[in-house]
């Protein structure tokens, strides 16, 4: 299991990744907008009002986690280390950030669909008459949402671990395993 979390961390680099650790992922259970990473944890408002936030190292991004240019940054950077971490190519490393950088604009959209799910809960919540079935319906929709972020995520594993050989794998995970101590 630690094996596939660092190959997602590294291979998507940012958006469900970067964007974890930017804000915090956005699924649910998020139902009137307490999903997990919500509640605050980094966030904070510009007295501007402007919608834009700061993450926990300062830099200013939008509702979508950090600049699609920091993003990017940060996939090749994280590409670039997994690379040489197994002895990998100048190839690999390229197809790895192409892999990476595909799959955070699909995980952004999809982070997207999820904030206006929450946005929608919130709405239901504030109604004078709580209507269950509008509840139920949006519940539902919100499971779609998160089905799709992980089936893309899942896809950008087996996509980027087709670039790296049997060897380089095994040498990825060894190193992970290292890394993180035996737990596990």
């Amino acid at each position: 299991m630690r094996f596939r979390n660092a190959v997602v961390a590294v291979v998507l680099g940012s958006a469900g990744l970067s964007a974890w650790a930017a804000g915090g992922p956005d699924l649910g259970p998020g139902l009137f907008g307490m999903g997990a990473g919500e509640g605050g944890g980094g966030r904070h408002q510009h007295g501007d009002g402007s919608g834009q936030h700061r993450g926990h190292h300062g830099h200013d991004r939008g509702q979508g986690g950090m600049s699609p240019e920091r993003m990017e940054s940060r996939i090749d950077h994280m590409a670039e280390r997994l690379i040489k971490s197994v002895d990998g190519t100048p190839e690999q490393q390229e197809k790895i950030g192409a892999l990476a950088k595909s799959a955070a604009q699909d995980l952004s959209e999809l982070r997207k669909q999820s904030r206006d799910l929450r946005r929608q809960g919130l709405e239901l919540l504030k109604a004078p008459a709580i209507d269950r079935a509008a509840i139920e319906a949006l519940r539902g929709q919100q499971m779609a949402v998160a089905d799709s972020l992980s089936r893309r995520m899942a896809a950008a594993l087996g996509d980027a671990a087709e670039v790296l050989t049997p060897e380089q794998r095994a040498r990825l995970a060894e190193h992970m395993q290292s890394r993180h101590g035996k737990r596990g």
